[in-house]
């Protein structure tokens, strides 16, 4: 699978975890180098989940610890929880305009 970038597509540096996927609330594309001359990025998805008071960053991999340095994780406040859960829910009922 190839993702749009502005000066041409570029590859997933993995495929895509299927059944991550279905489970996710939200994807995030990370862009990472990957030292090839004609190709220096591809895109690893990072997949969210919100599991009760917990949102869930996993890399593909494994979640990721509160030391990962990439990815920054942390406990998530009833505030923070009430607008991911706001933002999710238009997410999910988002509809492209034709």
């Amino acid at each position: 699978m190839e993702i749009p970038d502005k000066f041409r597509s570029r590859n997933l540096c993995n495929p895509t975890d299927m059944s991550k996927l279905r489970a996710s609330d939200f994807i995030l594309l990370d862009k990472m180098p990957t030292d090839e001359g004609d190709n220096p990025y591809c895109y690893a998805p990072t997949y969210l989940t919100l599991k009760g008071e917990k949102l869930i960053v996993d890399t593909g991999g494994s979640p990721a610890k509160p030391r990962d340095s990439d990815h920054a994780v942390h406990r998530v406040s009833t505030r923070d929880q009430r607008r991911l859960n706001h933002v999710l829910d238009v997410l999910r009922q988002w509809r492209p305009q034709s």
